[in-house]
Parts: structure tokens; C-alpha cells; sequence
């Protein structure tokens, strides 16, 4: 397993302990922080609401994903522009809470 998948999969169950590392462990590859962000943080959200969608996730687990997405974001932080850092908040909350 990679570290992108690594990443998606600690998101989606909550794993924030080791978010931290996969993010840093990415961005040492030369992965982009956008990439990062668009290919492994905002997939991870979708497949929390639509495992929602199908009752295969219950309303705590969709929190803890977004959580996890923000705390990945947060390391993010540093290496993407503030208005991208806003918008991703955003769309993150705005992804999960308008599904309730």
C-alpha cells in the first residue's frame, strides 16, 4: 500500500495519529501539497458521505472522517495559500454536513 493510500485510508477511519506522518512522508516524495489535498483528502471525504449515503457509515463516523480531513489540511497548511486553505475548509464541511 502507498503512502497516498495510507493517507486516504487513516481519513476515512479516523486514524489522525498517523496523518500527520503519511502528509510529511508525501510532501518529502515531492508530492504537491495540491495534490495531496485534491487526489488523496477531498476523495477520502466523498467516500465518507457516500459510505453514509448507503448506511454503511452512521453520522459519528462521517465526523471523525471530517476531522481527520481537517487535521490533514492543517498540516497542509504551511505549503498551500491561505485562500486555498479556506476554500478546501470549506468544501470539506460543505461535502459532508449539506448530506445530513
Amino acid at each position: 500500500m502507498t503512502s497516498s493510500d495510507l493517507l486516504f485510508d487513516a481519513i476515512l477511519n479516523g486514524e489522525q495519529a498517523s496523518i500527520d506522518d503519511h502528509v510529511k512522508r508525501l510532501l518529502s516524495y515531492d508530492v504537491s501539497a495540491g495534490d495531496i489535498l485534491n487526489e488523496r483528502c477531498i476523495p477520502a471525504t466523498q467516500e465518507a458521505r457516500q459510505r453514509f449515503e448507503q448506511g454503511v457509515f452512521y453520522l459519528p463516523d462521517l465526523f471523525i472522517a471530517l476531522r481527520s480531513y481537517l487535521s490533514a489540511l492543517e498540516t497542509l497548511r504551511p505549503h498551500i495559500s491561505t485562500q486555498t486553505y479556506q476554500q478546501a475548509i470549506g468544501y470539506g464541511e460543505f461535502d459532508i454536513t449539506c448530506h445530513l
